[in-house]
């Protein structure tokens, strides 16, 4: 889905241990914010309750779409889920719908870490280059791609990340995605 020059959006930032919701202009300005530890329940609709309880006092009329950056892996042509290994409950989870029918705006959802590459490529040290390779480490390990100007997906979407990549195979590190010796088993915050 495009969402074509919006006014102003609501921005959800979620992460395995925090729920960030804001309010950005169409110049990307930040202009408010509030932020609570995620609702890690299971539950996905606990999820969308925070954002709305998080976003109180915000006149939605005023929003002409939604933005939602999520952990991965997820498919963003369908705006669905795959799972989220640091997120039970989230398994093939219709994000977008579930979003859209909640909130009844557009939404546009993004892989977290392609949208925090895409956000320093644009507003931050990756302002002016054609090439910029992010990595992000957090409650999980993320990155992204860009090359050339444009960002690279790679099959299925996972390109860039680089969390799940066994650098320790045969040692005891048991990932939150079910494998031994991933990047993030190793050397994320869940450590």
């Amino acid at each position: 889905m495009s969402i074509e020059h919006p006014t102003c959006c609501i921005a959800v930032d979620l992460g395995a241990t925090q729920l960030r919701v804001g309010q950005v202009d169409a110049d990307g300005t930040l202009l408010w914010r509030q932020a609570a530890p995620t609702a890690n329940t299971g539950n996905p609709q606990h999820v969308l309750e925070q954002i709305r309880d998080l976003s109180a006092g915000f006149d939605f009329s005023a929003a002409s779409a939604m933005a939602v950056a999520a952990p991965g892996p997820l498919d963003t042509t369908s705006g669905s889920v795959r799972c989220i290994p640091t997120l039970s409950g989230w398994e093939d989870f219709p994000l977008r719908r579930a979003v859209e029918d909640y909130f009844h705006l557009p939404v546009l959802v993004e892989n977290d870490a392609i949208a925090a590459t895409v956000g320093e490529w644009r507003f931050g040290a990756g302002n002016g280059y054609s090439n910029v390779v992010y990595l992000t480490i957090s409650t999980g390990i993320g990155g992204g791609i860009i090359a050339g100007g444009t960002v690279v997906r790679g099959r299925r979407g996972f390109a860039g990340h680089l969390g799940h990549i066994a650098i320790d195979p045969y040692g005891d590190a048991i990932c939150s995605c079910g494998a031994t010796g991933c990047f993030e088993a190793l050397a994320s915050a869940q450590r």
